[in-house]
């Protein structure tokens, strides 16, 4: 996922989103009876799934991650009482390198390096609680074990904004690929009166917006064919057949900025859904729904200043749009086609 941080150095890595299995307890991680390890393990061997490294694991109170690789990827892995599958969002963070054993006190201290470090490195602000990052089994003898105190950062906003003045100012192809999406995006909201308005192209390329589905309740769907959460595209469907009588529409928007798991071609995503799941709903081109490159619907939806602010964080995220065209509620990859509030809120829009 990411390399090991040197024993003894600090360095800012940006940590890429990842799918994991998650326990929790209501003591700290480092008393001996919290139980996590065995949770996650007996959860992993009843489902088959591959040990990775590293685990991070939230001190107080206690939480254990491992984190799914790339081959239990397609595995339907649903949570259990003990353990969540959750998603984890791309971070930034400041990490430290240890070497030894794993222990509060070596967290602790090395955890007061890193808040000494922030008092010298204005640039950065803490974004949230310091956590363990561990590389080895128990069975590996202490001084070869090896594990990271990492605290999440964000920038300062002084400090965004002279990065926009100087290293774009002084790098004008940067600069001009930075005014061209702002361009872009301000040219798609005046033209765009509301969210029917922008354009897009259906996954044979034709040129559309959403005005076809006017008067219509919108699920929309950022999907993917490599994702463990791919198999909602079954869900997905029998939703589709089960209201769209009643005024419901499902648009799936293949993205492949998380974890590169929809690198196929259009052609290739159409034969896959339509193949393995016999999907019906609208498909859209391949198009990006965070960062700069987003969407001009979807920054409208979830920028700064839309009204359901916020980026997507995998796969299988899904917005609701009333009959009225206005956004209304969003709902995350664990929110299931099949969920109680998810159909719920659906029909409450559908009489409405």
């Amino acid at each position: 996922m990411y390399e090991k941080t040197p024993v003894g150095k600090i360095k800012v890595l940006e940590l890429p989103a990842r799918l994991a299995l998650e326990a929790n307890s209501d003591y700290s991680y480092f008393d001996a009876d919290n139980g996590l390890f065995r949770k996650l393990f007996r959860f992993i061997s009843s489902n088959d799934v591959s040990m990775t490294t590293p685990v991070e694991a939230d001190i107080k109170p206690g939480k254990m991650r491992f984190f799914v690789g790339k081959k239990d990827m397609n595995k339907n892995l649903q949570s259990s009482n003990s353990v969540k599958v959750t998603s984890m969002p791309a971070r930034m963070v400041v990490s430290i390198g240890i070497r030894g054993g794993y222990s509060e006190k070596s967290f602790n201290s090395n955890q007061s390096k890193l808040i000494e470090w922030f008092a010298k490195n204005k640039k950065y602000e803490q974004d949230g609680p310091a956590y363990g990052v561990y590389w080895n089994g128990p069975f590996v003898p202490g001084f070869f074990k090896r594990s990271e105190v990492n605290i999440p950062i964000r920038n300062r906003k002084k400090d965004s904004q002279k990065k926009i003045k100087w290293i774009y100012l002084l790098n004008p192809p940067k600069l001009m690929k930075l005014l061209t999406l702002t361009l872009m995006t301000a040219i798609s909201s005046l033209h765009a009166s509301n969210l029917y308005d922008h354009k897009l192209k259906t996954i044979d390329g034709e040129e559309t917006s959403l005005s076809e589905h006017k008067g219509k309740v919108i699920l929309m769907v950022n999907v993917a064919s490599r994702c463990g959460f791919t198999r909602q595209y079954k869900g997905l469907e029998e939703l589709y057949q089960k209201y769209k009588e009643k005024g419901l529409v499902i648009c799936g928007f293949p993205c492949n900025q998380f974890g590169g798991q929809e690198p196929g071609s259009e052609s290739d995503i159409k034969e896959f859904c339509s193949t393995k799941f016999g999907v019906s709903f609208p498909m859209y081109s391949k198009i990006d729904v965070n960062g700069p490159t987003r969407h001009p619907l979807y920054e409208e939806i979830i920028g700064d200043n839309g009204p359901l602010k916020g980026k997507i964080k995998w796969n299988f995220g899904k917005i609701l749009i009333g009959k009225d065209g206005k956004p209304i509620d969003r709902f995350g990859s664990m929110t299931s086609p099949t969920s109680g509030k998810l159909i719920k809120a659906i029909e409450k829009s559908l009489e409405g």
